[in-house]
């Protein structure tokens, strides 16, 4: 009878390492491509902001060669550059913030990864457990074996 108990225990010990290691493996699988995506959007966002960068400094530059020609008609371009630059300089900020955004979403992953490794951890202590079973019935069967 003992040793049919272990041998239960044992079964449902390993079905328990199955779905923890399952579980595990999902997680794994989920942080990667999380991980893969918030790295491509942050490339695309540096992307998109080192190009607002460029036209800003081109825009400043074409404000300059304006004001040092001086004229009514050139200052109202020039106003309306003044604005397009205010304009650049906040699509660049929310695009810092975007990225920025993106950097603690992806320290958020990486956070839930040491989850993965704390199961990791369980499923070895259970494997342990697992062997410890192994032995256990082996041995109860062999004093079976003895006692008849």
């Amino acid at each position: 009878g003992n040793a049919c108990a272990q041998e239960q225990e044992l079964t449902e010990l390993r079905a328990k390492i199955d779905s923890i290691e399952t579980s595990r493996k999902n997680l794994q699988d989920e942080f990667q491509s999380s991980i893969h995506k918030k790295e491509e959007e942050s490339t695309r966002l540096r992307i998109i902001l080192q190009e607002a960068r460029d036209k800003l400094s081109r825009l400043q530059a074409e404000n300059e060669k304006l004001r040092n020609e001086n004229s009514d008609a050139v200052n109202s371009m020039s106003d309306m550059l003044n604005d397009a630059v205010r304009g650049r300089a906040e699509v660049e900020m929310s695009l810092q913030e975007s990225i920025h955004l993106l950097e603690q979403q992806k320290r958020m992953d990486i956070k839930k990864n040491s989850q993965i490794s704390k199961m990791e951890h369980e499923v070895q202590i259970l494997q342990t457990k697992e062997r410890y079973q192994e032995t256990l019935i082996a041995s109860l069967k062999n004093q079976i074996k003895r006692g008849m």
